[in-house]
């Protein structure tokens, strides 16, 4: 469905636009502090479980809590659909580092060995 008003809420601002029942109109209202409060626990919940798993990948072992949750607070989950490809081998930009939170992936070099 349609929604509107989410900007105000989330920046704090003036409405942007004037909106009008054209029809009968049912809808569901959600206000600012419990828009915040939702929004924050849904953060803190998120940090707190890549937190966890964090904590289980050995190459970040030895960051403090601190370390993990700045890491945790920036991380951006991206999804893979079976057989496509994350990476490939030689690509030019390798400007991003991966960790797999779920599901499976394997890693081959150019002449099919597993690496």
């Amino acid at each position: 469905g349609n929604y509107f008003g989410e900007l105000a809420l989330m920046y704090n601002c003036p409405r942007a636009a004037t909106v009008k029942a054209r029809t009968d109109v049912k809808l569901f209202a959600l206000g600012q502090e419990m828009f915040q409060h939702l929004l924050r626990s849904s953060a803190q919940d998120r940090r707190a479980q890549y937190d966890t798993f964090l904590q289980k990948v050995p190459i970040l072992s030895g960051l403090t809590r601190e370390e993990r949750g700045k890491i945790a607070d920036v991380l951006v989950q991206t999804s893979f659909e079976d057989s496509e490809y994350i990476i490939r081998q030689d690509e030019e930009s390798a400007d991003t580092f991966y960790m797999l939170f779920e599901g499976e992936a394997i890693a081959t070099k150019s002449d099919g060995r597993e690496a």
